[in-house]
């Protein structure tokens, strides 16, 4: 006969180690970092765009008058 063992889950988290969370913990926040720097960078482009854009719209306009 076999028996089922369970390992109770106070003796899971004791075998991950504090190390291991605290990288996985290190990792997440690298990355949201990077999230949102991407998303700056990203809305720097489209400001620097739209200010190109409205420059242009006021040179032919001073242009033609």
């Amino acid at each position: 006969m076999h028996f089922i063992t369970r390992t109770p889950l106070s003796q899971v988290h004791r075998n991950v180690g504090i190390e291991d969370i605290e990288q996985d913990i290190t990792d997440i926040e690298i990355e949201n970092k990077r999230q949102e720097q991407s998303i700056t960078d990203h809305d720097i482009a489209i400001l620097k765009l739209q200010k190109a854009s409205s420059e242009t719209k006021e040179d032919t306009t001073n242009g033609s008058n």
